[in-house]
């Protein structure tokens, strides 16, 4: 398990709710603050992803397509392939059922598209037009992640020998993108959720008790697993130009909610000490 930690801060746009004067005098009234919050990993592990091969683009002179019929003439198409094995073997593979190609073809119609986005607009014979064998998405990096406000919610009440209560409420949201971001193909191939927004609000309480000589925070956090999946889509196809095999890497990523919750800080002043310095609370992450 390799274990780091990278903070990318992320400044978050933070909305000051107060409805109106005399709304903001009564106790029901909830303020929210200003606030930053943070994505910091907590660990992670990576993963090779599978590799991606080559494009072929192979000239095949011959007119083995019919349009009118949208049907391949095989013997064509076969003299043009055997034509270019002569001059380099390495293409032999294309031969490799290639008749059973053909015939599947031919009884579908619908294996004939117009355009693709790596296809220019033309007749097309697609051969495949899937996952790369072998190279299916899989998970190339796998990590937990806490995202939380460095702003807290804090009384301080840590210099004096009186009790206090809260005397406004307050509130500070954090939020965090969980589920599918990414290509649809992986989306399907793993049923897996669009991204929907997640919030944890932590707040302090009008009438909320603060005993003497403390000093009491709270803020939210969100605890998530990130992972990515990387995976190699292969499309092979034969068109007027010629055989072409082509294959692109493909990427997504899908986080899931482990945890909600409200971080809590406290510190007393055993000395009662009425002219120590008020503690700080960290703005790490929490543990």
């Amino acid at each position: 398990m390799i274990k780091f930690k990278k903070i990318a801060m992320i400044a978050t746009a933070i909305f000051l709710c107060i409805s109106s004067a005399a709304a903001y005098a009564t106790e029901s009234a909830t303020q929210s603050v200003q606030q930053k919050q943070v994505q910091t990993e907590e660990w992670s592990n990576a993963y090779p992803a599978p590799t991606v091969a080559e494009s072929i683009h192979i000239p095949i002179n011959t007119n083995f397509y019919n349009k009118e019929t949208n049907k391949i003439d095989k013997d064509k198409l076969k003299q043009g392939i055997e034509e270019l094995v002569a001059k380099n073997p390495k293409y032999a593979k294309l031969l490799d059922n290639l008749e059973l190609k053909v015939d599947r073809f031919n009884a579908n119609s619908e294996n004939r598209l117009q355009s693709t986005s790596s296809i220019s607009p033309q007749s097309v014979v697609i051969w495949y037009n899937d996952w790369a064998p072998g190279k299916e998405p899989r998970v190339t990096y796998d990590g937990n992640w806490y995202t939380y406000t460095i702003s807290w919610l804090g009384e301080d009440n840590y210099r004096s020998s009186v009790p206090i209560k809260v005397s406004e409420t307050k509130s500070i949201t954090t939020r965090e993108s969980i589920g599918f971001t990414g290509d649809a193909d992986i989306k399907a191939k793993f049923g897996f959720s669009a991204a929907r927004e997640v919030t944890q609000t932590a707040t302090k309480t009008v009438g909320a008790d603060i005993p003497a000589w403390t000093y009491w925070a709270t803020r939210p956090y969100i605890y998530w697993n990130k992972k990515i999946y990387t995976g190699t889509w292969a499309l092979e196809y034969i068109d007027e130009a010629g055989y072409h095999y082509i294959e692109e890497q493909k990427e997504g990523i899908n986080s899931t909610q482990i945890s909600k919750t409200n971080d809590y800080w406290t510190r007393t002043n055993s000395a009662k000490n009425p002219n120590a310095n008020s503690p700080q609370p960290p703005d790490r992450m929490p543990y």
